[in-house]
Order: structure tokens, then sequence, then C-alpha cells
């Protein structure tokens, strides 16, 4: 099948509704695992986390890493972040049938914006895990 057809909308929504699935809950064990358990080798975990770190210019963090896996209609992050005093935060985001084309682009780019407020802002943090609006 040619690349055209394979990226088309209509293909990929049945990629999305027939390949195999997860749950955030599900990814987010299994990063754990990664990063703390002894789910993989030593030389396994180097290989993992050269295709995963962030080089994050933000002195705050001794380790960042994420993994996406968005189509069309799906959009996947799962993050692994560790500060300097060893607090760890993971955050995986599952969003499905996600607007399509420029909406979901203006969906990332929130995205990004709610993961820097998160780790920057402390009152939008405390709210954001609380499950509440922050306020000013």
């Amino acid at each position: 099948m040619n690349r055209r057809e394979r990226s088309s909308w209509k293909f990929q929504r049945i990629w999305s509704d027939r390949f195999i699935s997860s749950t955030a809950k599900e990814y987010a064990h299994l990063m754990k695992d990664i990063f703390e358990g002894d789910l993989l080798t030593n030389k396994a975990r180097e290989v993992f986390e050269d295709l995963i770190q962030l080089q994050v210019p933000n002195p705050k963090f001794a380790y960042a890493g994420q993994k996406g896996g968005s189509s069309l209609n799906l959009l996947t992050l799962a993050m692994y972040y560790e500060d300097l005093e060893h607090n760890k935060t993971e955050m995986d985001i599952f969003i499905h049938d996600g607007a399509i084309g420029g909406e979901q682009m203006w969906l990332e780019k929130k995205l990004v914006l709610f993961i820097n407020n998160y780790f920057l802002n402390k009152q939008f943090k405390k709210a954001s895990d609380r499950g509440l609006p922050a306020r000013e």
C-alpha cells in the first residue's frame, strides 16, 4: 500500500481502533518499572533512556524523559521526571478521538503549556494535583 493511502485519516482511524491498545495506568506502571524496577538489563536501560531522554535547559531536573505515540485521532504522551532532590514525577496523557489537523496541533501546544506550568508554577501544580483549576 502506498504511503498516501497509509497516512489517510480513515486508515489511521482503523489502526487506532483495531491495533493493540493500553491504558494510561498500564503505561505508567510500565514506565515506572523501566526506570525504577528490574524490567530491563543495564544495557537495555541505557539504550531506552538514550531514546527518550530530553535535553532540558532547566537545572531543576536531574533527569527528564518522555515517549509519545500520536496519530491523527490519538494523542499519547508518557513522561518521567526526577528533580535534584530525587522527587519523581510520572505523567501519562492519553486523549482518544482528539481533534484532527490544526485543532490537534493546538491541543499539542496546550499540552506543552500545561507541562511547563505544572513544573514551573507551584500554585498551578498544587491545584492540578488536587484536580482544581489554578487561580492567580
